[in-house]
C-alpha cells in the first residue's frame, strides 16, 4: 500500500479519536511577584488617601501574585495590614486533547473554592485598610512603622520590592546621638565598634560615610544602605509622596518624589509592566 495513503489513514484515525497533539502555545515568561509596603504619615492639609486610591496596587498583586502591606503613622498603633495573593494559575497542557480536557475539568472543580478564598482575603484586607485610614494622623515619628515595613520587605522570597511613603513631615536638622547625647548637627560623624563611620545627614538620618560622603548625596548604592539600627531595604525601590518643601524622612535613601499617591502608583504600574 502506498505510504502516503497509510499516513493519511493514520492521521484520520487520530483525528477522529481526538488524539491529535495540540500545538504548543508560545509561552511568555512569567513576571515575578510583587511586594509593596505603603506607609501613610501626616499631611499638611490634614487629608489622607482614600481606600480606592490603593486599589491599583491590589489589582497588580492579583495579576502577578505577591504581598501588600499598608500602615498609618498614628498615636493609635496598629500592625501593618497585610494581603498575600497567589498569581492566577492555568490548567496544565500536556499536548494531548483528551488529557487536557481531564486536566481542565479538575482545574475548574477547584477554581470556585480558590475564588471564594481570594474574595474573603480581599474583604478582610479592605476592612483592615479602611479602619487604619480612619486613625488620627498624629504619630510622633514615622520610623517605627518604616522599620516594620523594612522588615516586611526584607522577608525571604522572590519578587520586586517597593516602599511608598506618604507624608509631608519635614525632618528636623540633626540626628539623635546613638549614645544618648543631645541632637547633633548635620555633618557630624562617628565610628562604631566595628570600624564603620556614619555621617549625620541633613534629613536627620545616619548614613554610612563611605557611601554618601560629605555631601550626603543619595546614589543607587546609598539607597541600599541599612536603615538606622540595622534596618535593611535590600533592593527595594523607595518612592515618597509629599508636597512640603525640605527634606523628608526617606530623602537620604534615594527616594523618588511625587506630588500625589496616584502618580506614585502609576509609576509602579509602569515599571512593573511587561
Amino acid at each position: 500500500m502506498n505510504r502516503r495513503i497509510v499516513a493519511l489513514r493514520i492521521a484520520a484515525l487520530l483525528l477522529s479519536a481526538g488524539c491529535l497533539p495540540t500545538p504548543a502555545a508560545e509561552e511568555t515568561p512569567a513576571l515575578p511577584p510583587v511586594r509593596i509596603a505603603v506607609v501613610i504619615d501626616r499631611l499638611d492639609d490634614g487629608s489622607g488617601p482614600q481606600p480606592e486610591a490603593l486599589a491599583p496596587l491590589v489589582d497588580l498583586a492579583r495579576e502577578r501574585g505577591g504581598e501588600i502591606a499598608i500602615g498609618v503613622v498614628s498615636s493609635v498603633e496598629r500592625p501593618l495590614a497585610r494581603l498575600r495573593l497567589e498569581a492566577p494559575s492555568e490548567p496544565p497542557r500536556t499536548g494531548n486533547r483528551i488529557a487536557d480536557r481531564h486536566e481542565r475539568a479538575r482545574f475548574e472543580a477547584t477554581a470556585q473554592a480558590v475564588d471564594e478564598e481570594t474574595r474573603q482575603k480581599l474583604s478582610a484586607f479592605g476592612a483592615e485598610v479602611e479602619a487604619a485610614l480612619r486613625l488620627p494622623l498624629d504619630g510622633e515619628t514615622p520610623w517605627k512603622l518604616v522599620q516594620e515595613a523594612a522588615v516586611f520587605l526584607g522577608e525571604p522570597g522572590e519578587g520586586t520590592r517597593w516602599l511608598i511613603y506618604v507624608g509631608d513631615r519635614v525632618e528636623s536638622p540633626g540626628c539623635v546621638d546613638v549614645y544618648g547625647a543631645p541632637v547633633v548637627e548635620p555633618g557630624f560623624t562617628f565610628t562604631d565598634e566595628a570600624g564603620v563611620t556614619y555621617r549625620c545627614c541633613p534629613s536627620g538620618v545616619w548614613m554610612r560615610d563611605d557611601a554618601v560622603g560629605a555631601s550626603c548625596a543619595a546614589t543607587g548604592d546609598a539607597a541600599r544602605l541599612p536603615f538606622p539600627s540595622g534596618w535593611a531595604l535590600g533592593d527595594a525601590r523607595v518612592l515618597t509622596v509629599r508636597r512640603a518643601p525640605g527634606a523628608g524622612p526617606l530623602d537620604d535613601f534615594g527616594a523618588i518624589r511625587f506630588a500625589s499617591l496616584e502618580a506614585a502608583i502609576d509609576y509602579v504600574l509602569e515599571e512593573e509592566g511587561p
